[in-house]
C-alpha cells in the first residue's frame, strides 16, 4: 500500500533561512512542495522519508538565494493491483459504492464489481447482495451499509491530468491493470545522476521543477513504465471539453488519482459482518 519513491529536485533556500540548519530547511520545502500531491503514474505523496544525496549549493548571478540539487525518498500511497485492503463505506449510489481509507477517499467499487446478484434501493441509497442458499440453505439478503467496514481487492489505479487552454479543458486519463517492479534498471540521461526528468513548465500534479524526477524504490523511473524490462498493461484516453460559454459539454470532476476495487470475485471480500 505504501512504497518509497526516489525524487530528484532542485530546491531554493532564501537568504533569511541561512541561519537555520540546511537539512531542516530542505525538509520543510519538500513537505510544502510534495505532501498531499499526486504524481502521475506514481501515487499520492504522503511524507518525506530520508535524503540520498545533497549536492553543493550555488548562487545565480544577481540573486541572493542558494540552489541545491537534492535526491531524496518520499513515502507514497500506491496500492498494487491485486492487493486486498480494508476501508469504510463512505457513499452508495447507482454507480456503485465509494470507500474511504480515512486519508484517501477516491476509491470506487463499481456496480459490476459488487457481489452478485445485487440490487440498489434508491430510496435507502443502499446496495444489497441477494445470497441464494445451496444444499438446503435459506436465501438471505446482505446489505452494504454506509459507515460499515468493507474489504476489497484493488483492480486498477487511474491517474487523470486536466490541462487548460484558451478554448478547452483537456482530460487525459492513464490506467494500469498490472505492473511489476524490477530490482534495478540503469537509465542514463534526462537529468542529473541518470534520473529521467518529468518535463518543463509545471510537470505533473505539483512537480514544478524541470529537474524533478521520480523513480520507484526498485530503481525504475515512473516515466519509463511500458519500456523493455518493465511489465505494465496501460491504456490512455484524451478527451477535450469546451470551457463554460463555449459549445460542447463541461468537463466532469475528475480525481487526480482513483483506485478501482472489487468485492465480488473472491470469498472473504465485502462487508466484514458477512463472513
Amino acid at each position: 500500500m505504501f512504497v518509497l519513491a526516489v525524487i530528484e529536485d532542485k530546491l531554493k533556500t532564501l537568504p533569511e533561512q541561512f541561519d537555520r540548519d540546511s537539512h531542516d530547511v530542505l525538509i520543510e520545502q519538500i513537505d510544502k512542495k510534495y505532501a498531499n500531491k499526486v504524481i502521475l503514474e506514481v501515487g499520492l505523496c504522503v511524507a518525506f522519508y530520508d535524503f540520498l544525496d545533497v549536492q553543493d549549493a550555488y548562487v545565480y548571478p544577481a540573486e541572493g538565494s542558494c540552489h541545491q540539487v537534492v535526491r531524496f525518498r518520499l513515502i507514497v500511497y500506491r496500492p498494487f493491483v491485486g492487493e486486498v485492503l480494508q476501508g469504510e463505506v463512505a457513499h452508495s449510489d447507482a454507480d456503485g459504492i465509494r470507500v474511504s481509507m480515512g486519508f484517501f477517499e477516491d476509491i470506487l467499487v463499481p456496480a459490476r464489481s459488487l457481489r452478485q446478484p445485487a440490487s440498489f434501493n434508491p430510496t435507502k441509497a443502499q446496495w444489497t447482495w441477494h445470497y441464494h442458499g445451496e444444499q438446503g440453505e435459506d436465501d438471505e439478503d446482505f446489505p452494504i451499509v454506509v459507515g460499515g467496514s468493507v474489504r476489497f481487492k484493488v483492480t486498477d489505479c487511474i491517474f487523470t491530468l486536466v490541462t487548460r487552454s484558451m478554448r478547452e479543458r483537456r482530460v487525459t486519463s492513464s490506467t494500469s491493470s498490472a505492473s511489476t517492479m524490477l530490482s534495478e534498471l540503469g537509465v542514463g540521461g534526462g537529468g542529473a545522476g541518470g534520473v529521467l526528468g518529468l518535463g518543463r513548465g509545471g510537470g505533473f500534479f505539483g512537480v514544478p521543477d524541470h529537474r524533478g524526477a521520480v523513480k520507484d524504490e526498485g530503481g525504475v523511473p515512473a516515466a519509463m513504465a511500458g519500456m523493455t524490462g518493465v511489465t505494465r498493461q496501460r491504456s490512455a484516453s484524451n478527451v477535450g471539453f469546451a470551457e463554460d460559454g463555449g459549445k460542447g459539454s463541461a468537463a466532469p470532476e475528475q480525481p487526480s488519482m482513483q483506485i478501482v476495487g472489487d468485492i465480488g470475485s473472491d470469498d472473504g471480500l465485502g462487508m466484514l459482518e458477512w463472513w
